[in-house]
């Protein structure tokens, strides 16, 4: 599973849809495009979202379709300020601050209670079999149970993140590798559950089965799989519990890959580390890093991004820095259009 053609192409599209932000000139809500293994959601800048491409768990949420080739609305929907994609699920923010879910959920990552993953008229059974219903259709967007308050969320391979206003991060989903946080025998938590000993957290990031979180005081602390070193705490045993990643302070921005981790400072040095046979590490190197390091050749960085074997910064100038796929190469490109957003210079 970690590692595999479905996670890579799910966070290179990741990593593509961070590109098509656009300026919101003004209204509440900024455009953005959440993109997962098979499937697209867009934003707009009026709080609808509208979706494409493939709906075999029906993470399109639109009704009984099996595939959308042109965008179409998802009219159950509304004020939503922030949407994420995991590899066939569903999360969107709305401005009330309660968080809605559709899609796969056979590890419970659609918070709702349950695994059952609803498509086609049938209920997809863990198993993978489906179990006919009769007339049920595909279910619209519904509520994650019991969160309020929320302000931001993260959606990794079968698991779901939220951070609410006072600081704390709850979890649920697949929990194989203690990436929800919580150390029990349970894998699979189907109703949101706070992480235990975390509060002031600004900023949250999922990977594969791990999860990063970024406090106020600028460490950053991870949990879960840890088997190329993406918990960055110095080791490769994995953790249910928050440990932090060595020697970072100062941090100001995290994204996860699907095995690898990355970190933008207050003085603009981006730092990585995990899995890096690909170079995504910026180290030059193809060695997995169990401790953070320092990018090389990269400075003046304003917001950065993790696809699945690639890391991206964008610069205070607006020029780009890529990490490449299969080289490790970096590219230095010229500054973007007008059309790009400024990126953010600090954590949501």
């Amino acid at each position: 599973m970690l590692g595999g053609p479905q996670i890579m192409n799910f966070r290179r599209f990741l990593l593509i849809a961070c590109l098509c932000l656009i300026p919101s000139f003004g209204n509440a809500v900024t455009p953005m495009v959440a993109a997962g293994y098979r499937q697209t959601i867009a934003l707009k800048n009026n709080g609808t979202l509208v979706a494409v491409g493939n709906d075999s768990a029906g993470q399109l949420g639109l009704g009984r379709v099996v595939l959308s080739s042109t965008p179409q609305e998802i009219s159950a929907l509304s004020q939503v300020r922030t949407v994420e994609a995991g590899i066939d699920h569903i999360l969107a923010l709305r401005q009330d601050g309660t968080v809605w879910a559709w899609g796969s959920n056979r590890d419970g990552q659609l918070g709702d209670g349950t695994t059952i993953t609803y498509a086609y008229g049938y209920v997809i059974a863990p198993d993978g079999f489906g179990i006919p219903t009769g007339s049920r259709d595909v279910p619209t967007p519904a509520p994650v149970q019991g969160l309020t308050g929320v302000v931001a969320i993260a959606a990794g391979h079968r698991h779901s993140i939220a951070r609410k206003q006072d600081g704390t991060v709850w979890a649920w989903g697949a929990n194989y590798s203690g990436e929800l946080g919580h150390c029990t025998t349970t894998t699979i938590q189907s109703t949101p559950a706070p992480v235990p000993g975390l509060g002031r957290v600004v900023a949250i990031a999922a990977g594969n089965s791990y999860t990063l979180a970024l406090k106020q005081d600028g460490t950053v602390w991870a949990w879960g799989d840890n088997s190329s070193g993406q918990l960055g705490d110095g080791t490769t045993t994995n953790s249910c519990t928050p440990v932090p990643a060595l020697g970072l302070n100062g941090v100001v921005a995290i994204a996860a890959g699907s095995l690898h981790g990355v970190a933008l400072k207050q003085d603009g040095t981006v730092w990585a580390w995990g899995f890096n046979r690909n170079g995504q590490l910026g180290d030059g190197t193809t060695t997995d890093r169990r401790a953070p390091v320092r990018v090389s050749g990269v400075s003046g960085v304003a917001a950065i991004a993790a696809g699945g074997f690639t890391s991206l910064a964008i610069k205070n100038d607006g020029g780009l820095w890529l990490g490449e796929l299969t080289s490790g190469v970096r590219l230095e490109m010229a500054p973007p259009s007008s059309s790009v957003a400024s990126p953010p210079k600090s954590p949501n």
